[in-house]
């Protein structure tokens, strides 16, 4: 029961911010064209510095231990969940099969998981989570970049490694395991560029589901389609996995609130860098997280009980 009221809390916060982001849209504040150039700005600066800020946490070997674990149940996590968009995505799904893919696999793990799990686990938790977004941000800049852009080779897929994000993820590692702390004078600005991920997110998305028709894409079958796989099938999947493994119970239950967690605002803001459906990758953001205010709570329910 502990976990309900965060979730529903955490969820209301981000419907809050992303009306904010519709209302500057409609005011004439915001449009698409400084929507793209927010998005660049989260994932190039704000996203590395909430990894490296993550990782400014005093070394134990229990939280080393925990920490492998974290990085080994995501990792088939994410193999479960590449496997099952795949699977229910088919090649002839229409143009929009990537995004729907994207949609499927990767969760709003940052947005929404973090919160959550700093509101029940405080902030060991939060040190779990990096783990799984260690696999997500090296997974999403590889194979999310190549679902998105298209078809690559691997060098090509490997090259877009080559990202602020993913040597922050290596810098924040290398920061934990010698406990070097960031000077004040860094420390300072890192926290709170960190504490921008969640609202520019959320603006960015308003920005877009400002000129898209949210009540008639509720019309569309494809989105509770879209809503069902990424908001049940995927986290039944992973809890099945993880109670199979018998999973730490923390370590567990850090996996399955991201798996959990509805659509990510990295589908839009991929869409929006390599010039996708943006407005339909809103739709599916926004849809899926009105239905996880639902399906959250139930499912973290039952993951209490049996995990």
């Amino acid at each position: 029961m502990e976990l309900v009221l965060p979730t529903c809390e955490k969820i209301g916060e981000m419907f809050i911010l992303i009306l904010a982001g519709i209302v500057s849209c409609k005011a004439g504040l915001l449009d698409e064209d400084m929507s793209k150039k927010l998005s660049n700005l989260l994932l190039m600066v704000v996203c590395p510095c909430l990894i490296i800020n993550s990782y400014q946490i005093d070394y134990r070997p229990e939280l080393f231990i925990g920490l492998v674990l974290c990085l080994l149940f995501s990792g088939i996590s994410f193999a479960l969940d590449v496997l099952v968009a795949h699977v229910v995505i088919r090649p002839d799904s229409g143009r929009d099969e990537a995004i729907e893919r994207m949609g499927i696999i990767y969760s709003n793990c940052a947005f929404i998981g973090i919160p959550l799990v700093e509101g029940v686990l405080g902030k060991e938790g939060v040190f779990y989570v990096t783990a799984y977004l260690t696999v997500f941000n090296t997974l999403v800049w590889t194979h999310g970049v190549s679902l998105m852009r298209g078809k690559g080779t691997l060098r090509e897929s490997l090259g877009h490694l080559n990202t602020p994000t993913i040597y922050a993820i290596g810098l924040g590692l290398l920061l934990f395991f010698s406990q070097i702390r960031l000077p004040a004078l860094l420390a300072g600005p890192v926290a709170s560029l960190s504490a921008l991920n969640t609202p520019l997110a959320m603006l960015i998305a308003g920005v877009n589901l400002a000129g898209s028709d949210i009540w008639g894409s509720m019309k569309n079958p494809r989105i509770y389609w879209i809503g069902f796989v990424k908001l049940i099938i995927i986290p039944l999947v992973t809890l099945a996995m993880l109670i199979l493994l018998r999973a730490d119970r923390t370590a567990a239950f850090v996996v399955f609130i991201c798996a959990a967690c509805p659509t990510g605002a990295m589908t839009t803001l991929f869409a929006l860098k390599y010039n996708r459906n943006a407005r339909y990758a809103s739709e599916a953001f926004c849809s899926t997280t009105i239905f996880s205010l639902v399906t959250m709570p139930v499912l973290t329910l039952l993951a209490g009980a049996v995990l």
